[in-house]
């Protein structure tokens, strides 16, 4: 099957890679938020840790900062600092994480991926044991992210492993001379928003140090978002069917982006 728009067509067969580019993949659910899962004694969680700790024994507690504006007395905005307590589960070899906040709920991995229906089926999981422990009033938005990454040698062919829609002068003559690339568009899908991030990132540089930490040599990325923010039940079943249709559009997009020559480097 051929596909000619990925921005509707239905997804093309997977094929297996040995090699994959993937430095992150990332599937996560938002809902309104539950106060006791920032409760830093543990309590509020404990039975959501229980229904998943043999899948992920390891347990790391850590503390993010936000800021807020409030009005006050003299009826101007004063900025606070606001401290949440954020819950990350890991698997004994920390190679699957699951990150538990006050408002979302996501699984993630940089170096385990395999198949999406493997994926899919530990984010199944996790959304049913979290619906059983917390029980949360509603799903608000789910998201299905796959970040490539390109370097080392597979840079120096970054015109044959890439279409040029998604390599604004990342590819010689030009790339000695970038400072700095990187493109971002959205479009409308049927399955809701997929937003495309790409480009060149020089020596020091990241556009999300969450999904790719700055590093030493140039490399090229390639970041497939999908998103859903239909406001439904919290169902696990139509959670994992919504993250389905998600990872599927990323992929007929990832498939359009890349050329056969990329898949068989990955492979040879």
């Amino acid at each position: 099957m051929t596909t000619t728009n990925p921005l509707i067509d239905p997804v093309p067969s997977e094929v297996p890679l040995a090699r994959a580019p993937l430095a992150q993949v990332l599937c996560a659910v938002s809902f309104p938020a539950i106060l006791k899962i920032v409760d830093a004694s543990g309590t509020g969680v404990a039975a959501f840790q229980e229904a998943i700790r043999a899948e992920y024994p390891v347990l790391n507690q850590e503390i993010e900062h936000a800021f807020t504006f409030q009005m006050d007395d003299k009826n101007s905005f004063a900025p606070q600092i606001t401290a949440n307590t954020v819950w990350r589960f890991l698997d004994k070899d920390q190679r699957w994480g699951v990150t538990l906040s006050r408002e979302s709920l996501a699984l993630h991995t940089q170096s385990a991926y395999t198949t999406r229906t493997e994926f899919l089926d530990r984010f199944e999981g996790m959304a049913r044991a979290f619906c059983d422990a917390l029980d949360p009033a509603q799903c608000t938005r789910v998201g299905a992210r796959y970040v490539n990454v390109l370097d080392g040698a597979m840079l120096d062919d970054v015109e044959g492993f890439i279409r040029p829609e998604f390599r604004a002068f990342g590819h010689q003559p030009f790339l000695d001379a970038l400072v700095s690339g990187n493109q971002r568009v959205e479009f409308v899908v049927p399955e809701g928003r997929l937003v495309v991030r790409a480009g060149i990132l020089k020596a020091g540089q990241t556009h999300d140090p969450q999904a790719i930490p700055a590093a030493e040599g140039t490399r090229y990325f390639l970041d497939l978002d999908g998103i859903n923010m239909d406001a439904r039940e919290f169902s696990a079943a139509e959670i994992r069917k919504t993250a389905a249709g998600l990872t599927e559009r990323v992929y007929t997009m990832f498939r359009w982006a890349v050329t056969d020559k990329l898949l068989e480097a990955c492979n040879g």
